[in-house]
C-alpha cells in the first residue's frame, strides 16, 4: 500500500502524501525519532533513522474536524506511517498564531504566563517558551492544555517546540547568505506566518489566522508595504501544506517577482523517496531536525 502511494500534490480535493523508503517497510530500518508539525487542518509526520541520519518516510493528513485534538486523533487512526515505524522519541512542533518575542536577555524564567497574557487575548492556553540559536530571541507561545495532554498521552520521550522557532531557525540558515531581504512564507489551511530578514537581520515575523488563500495573500502584500519593501523583486521563498501553497503562488504571481519553492537545505538527510517529493511540503516539519 505504501509503495503505491498517491503523489505529493492532489490538485482536487487533496487528502495529503505520504512518502515510505522501503526500508521501513521491510522493516530493515533502525530506531527512528518522529517528527511531527501540528496545525489547524493538516497533521504532518516525519521520520528520521537514529543511526543514518536520514529521514526515511513522510506523511500529511488533511482534516475538516473542528478540534486540533480531534484532528490529532483522526491522523493517528489514519496513518500508515506510525503502522510501520519504530520510533523511541518524539518532537513537535505547534503551529498557531498565539505566539510573540522577547529579546533573550530581557527575558526571566517565569515570565512567559505574562508576556502571553498580555499579547493574546485568549486565557485558555497553557504558556511555554524556545530560544532561537542564533537570534537570541525568546518565542513565547501558547498551546492548548488538552493538546498537550494528549501528546504527553500518546507519546514516549517528548519534546514540544514552537513552529514559529523552528522556522526562524531554517530562516537563519537559508537566508544568511544574502544581504538583500528575503520573505518566508509558511502556508497552511487556516495559518500564514510571513518571516523576513535581511542577511541574519530580523525584520519581521508574524503570524496570521486566515479563512482563505485570499486573505494569505492580502497579508503578504501588506507586509511587503509595511516594510516599505518592492515586491515585484522581493526574493520569496514558499513552503507549507503542498496544496495551499500552490494556490497562494497562483495569487500572487501577478503581484511578487520569483516566488520559489524550498529546495535544499536537507537534501543531503533525504531518503531517495523524501528527494523526489517538492520539498516545499516537507519543511515544516523538517525544520524540527534543526
Amino acid at each position: 500500500m505504501v509503495k503505491n502511494a498517491p503523489p505529493l500534490l492532489q490538485l482536487e480535493q487533496p487528502k495529503g502524501f505520504i512518502y515510505a523508503d522501503e526500508k521501513l517497510t521491510t522493516g530493515q530500518a533502525g530506531t527512528c525519532t518522529l517528527y511531527l508539525h501540528l496545525t489547524n487542518g493538516a497533521v504532518t509526520f516525519a521520520v528520521r533513522e537514529k543511526t543514518s541520519g536520514k529521514f526515511l518516510g513522510a506523511e500529511c493528513i488533511l482534516s475538516q474536524e473542528t478540534s486540533i485534538t480531534e484532528q490529532l486523533r483522526q491522523a493517528q487512526r489514519e496513518s500508515q506511517l506510525l503502522s510501520i515505524t519504530k520510533f523511541n522519541s518524539c518532537e513537535v512542533a505547534v503551529a498557531n498564531a498565539f505566539h510573540t518575542m522577547v529579546p533573550a536577555g530581557l527575558f526571566h524564567q517565569g515570565d512567559e504566563s505574562d508576556l502571553l497574557r498580555f499579547s493574546i487575548s485568549r486565557t485558555d492556553l497553557e504558556p511555554a517558551v524556545d530560544e532561537v540559536t542564533g537570534l537570541s530571541i525568546k518565542v513565547i507561545y501558547g498551546i492548548q492544555p488538552e493538546l498537550k495532554a494528549l501528546l504527553l498521552q500518546s507519546f514516549t520521550d517528548l519534546k514540544i517546540k514552537s513552529a514559529v522557532a523552528c522556522q526562524l531557525e531554517y530562516q537563519l540558515l537559508n537566508a544568511a547568505r544574502t544581504k538583500t531581504p528575503v520573505m518566508q512564507l509558511v502556508c497552511h489551511p487556516e495559518l500564514l506566518t510571513i518571516i523576513v530578514s535581511e542577511g541574519k537581520k530580523l525584520l519581521f515575523v508574524n503570524s496570521f489566522n486566515i479563512r482563505d488563500m485570499g486573505e494569505a495573500a492580502y497579508y503578504t502584500l501588506m507586509a511587503g508595504e509595511q516594510l516599505d519593501l518592492e515586491i515585484s523583486t522581493l526574493d520569496i521563498e514558499l513552503n507549507g501544506t503542498m496544496h495551499c501553497c500552490e494556490i497562494l503562488k497562483t495569487r500572487l504571481e501577478a503581484y511578487c517577482g520569483e516566488i520559489t519553492y524550498s529546495e535544499g537545505l536537507f537534501k543531503d538527510e533525504l531518503s531517495y523517496k523524501l528527494q523526489s517529493a517538492q520539498t516545499s511540503g516537507l519543511m515544516p516539519v523538517l525544520t524540527l531536525g534543526l
